[in-house]
């Protein structure tokens, strides 16, 4: 028997595309989940398509997911903080925000100048934009 490999690709509800490489299709209940796609038709033009019949705007949950990290790139230094903020962060080499989540509170109140009046107004930009500092669990 030939041995024949599929790419099977799924969604999960927040809409992302899940691709496995198969053998050969494992049960017919997969198949109620999945469409198998054999490797030279997996292309972005069926992914597509399969998002079409299944009801996914793919186009918006890319652009969604593009405008999120872009605002999350914006140079740090435009928006409408303090000179003594943009010297901290510029110091530190910190240009954007997503930046900020490689640190833990700790070290940024060990950033130089930086003092807890500092820190809270770091803390209010970057709670407004949706990041936090490391867990220093980690």
């Amino acid at each position: 028997m030939e041995n024949f490999h599929y790419t099977l690709i799924g969604y999960l509800n927040s809409a992302r595309f899940l691709a496995y490489e198969l053998e050969q299709p494992t049960m017919a209940k997969d198949l109620l989940k999945y469409e198998v796609i054999e490797p030279e038709f997996c292309t972005l033009k069926k992914l597509k398509f399969i998002a079409k019949n299944e009801g996914i705007e793919l186009e918006k949950v890319w652009r969604e997911n593009y405008t999120i990290r872009n605002k999350r790139i914006k140079i740090i230094y435009n928006y409408n903080i303090s000179e003594r903020l943009k010297n901290i962060l510029n110091h530190q080499k910190i240009v954007s925000i997503d930046e900020l989540s490689n640190y833990t509170q700790k070290q940024a109140l060990n950033f130089r100048n930086a003092g807890k009046k500092s820190i809270e107004e770091l803390e209010q930009l970057m709670f407004k934009h949706g990041v936090q500092f490391k867990n220093t669990d980690q």
